[in-house]
């Protein structure tokens, strides 16, 4: 019954979620020259206005139909506006103008201009996410740094946070634990079409302890990605994914007699990852199929092994196991509105020998700017690890942070 249970969270968890849109004060139904309707405040003058869009005074009363230059407060104003200028550029106001090309789709822009599916759909009021040639598409200017043709984008979030952890084995084997941990996630694309180089940086550093039990581990981790990218068409492409994977500290096991056991340290273990193969992308999905891949498991602390004979597959008296096969890395990400989100990734390896999976879920509600809740679940087999399948779960609630 409790394996039934939890594979019933995780099918439960696995919907969609509406888009909402909202109307904007934009018109793109002019597909020579896009107008923006700026919102006349008290007191702003024709002439003012012209200088702050680079327009000329008669273009404004001409398109306005104005045969006055007085403006009224409250009123639209129609300003034409050329492709690619953003939007009041002395107040740097983060809008410009994207003409569509044949066969363009919303999630490609939304990843080349560095936003989200969502908000463009809002920005210029989509009720889907079908986009006509020749029509121009608002766009949020997220002062990205440029040089030359290339287009780059930085992120950084945080969410520091306490919580509690359940974790289970296949046959049953139980724990419970409270945690406390903080997590940090750099994120670095560079764009050049058909090129794209995406980076990442994650680490975890916290702790749990058993409820009533006196056992105590460190959660920390440090990971490293990046995959380089080159399209062959608008959802196809061949990739190169380099990967590093250890923890910092020592995890150990001490047993009711205060006796520590080393269970694992920095680089023992460590994986890296170097695959190449074809991606496909959708509008919430993208799937990387890896034709080749080599994984190294890395154990350089022999304290690790004690009386083991191998640990994290690694035979003692030696420093690394290498291995080749195929691989398959899966992520979707599901969102209702900018509060509510949910995102999956799964993981598969094998080869002749031996096949692995790792899938994590990530259910997060946001209740401000700065508090949300997050549900994480993980599935999880690796034989060199432990002979059965691990399932783990943190309910957290802490403090977060996004900055790009």
């Amino acid at each position: 019954m409790a394996k039934l249970y939890y594979l019933l969270i995780l099918i439960g968890w696995q919907c969609t979620f509406c888009i909402c849109s909202h109307a904007q004060h934009i018109d793109t139904t002019d597909t020579k020259r896009p107008l923006y309707l700026h919102q006349i405040k008290a007191n702003e003058e024709l002439k003012a206005l012209a200088k702050r869009y680079e327009v000329s005074k008669e273009q404004l009363l001409k398109i306005n139909q104005l045969k006055t230059k007085k403006l009224s407060a409250g009123k639209s104003l129609k300003v034409p506006l050329g492709i690619q200028q953003n939007i009041n550029q002395a107040n740097k106001a983060p809008y410009f103008f994207h003409k569509i090309r044949s066969q363009e789709q919303l999630h490609h822009l939304a990843q080349t201009y560095r936003t989200s599916i969502q908000q463009l759909k809002k920005l210029n009021s989509l009720v889907d996410n079908h986009l006509s040639k020749d029509r121009f598409l608002l766009i949020p200017n997220a002062n990205y740094k440029q040089k030359g043709d290339w287009v780059s984008r930085f992120t950084m979030s945080g969410f520091a946070s306490f919580g509690f952890y359940a974790g289970s084995t296949w046959d049953n084997e139980t724990n419970v634990n409270y945690t406390l941990n903080g997590r940090l996630n750099l994120k670095h694309s560079l764009i050049k079409s058909p090129w794209r180089n995406l980076t990442s940086l994650s680490s975890v550093l916290g702790f749990r302890k058993d409820i009533g039990k006196y056992f105590f581990k460190n959660i920390d981790r440090i990971e490293f990605k990046n995959q380089l990218e080159h399209y062959l068409t608008k959802d196809v492409n061949v990739f190169l994914y380099t990967g590093f994977r250890s923890q910092y500290m020592n995890t150990n096991f001490v047993d009711f007699e205060g006796n520590k056991t080393l269970l694992a340290t920095f680089m023992a273990p460590a994986y890296t990852h170097v695959a190449v193969g074809a991606s496909l992308e959708g509008e919430y999905y993208s799937a990387n199929f890896g034709f080749y891949e080599l994984k190294n498991t890395y154990v350089l602390n022999e304290e690790v092994f004690g009386e083991k004979k191998s640990v994290f597959g690694v035979p003692k008296g030696q420093t690394k196991l290498i291995e080749h096969g195929l691989s398959l890395r899966v992520s979707v990400y599901y969102y209702k509105n900018e509060n509510l989100r949910l995102s999956s990734n799964l993981y598969v390896f094998g080869n002749n020998q031996t096949v692995e999976f790792d899938f994590r879920n990530d259910f997060s509600y946001r209740f401000n700017k700065y508090f949300k809740v997050s549900i994480l679940t993980e599935l999880s087999y690796d034989k060199e690890y432990a002979e059965t399948v691990q399932f783990k779960q943190e309910v957290l609630l802490g403090f977060s942070f996004f900055k790009r």
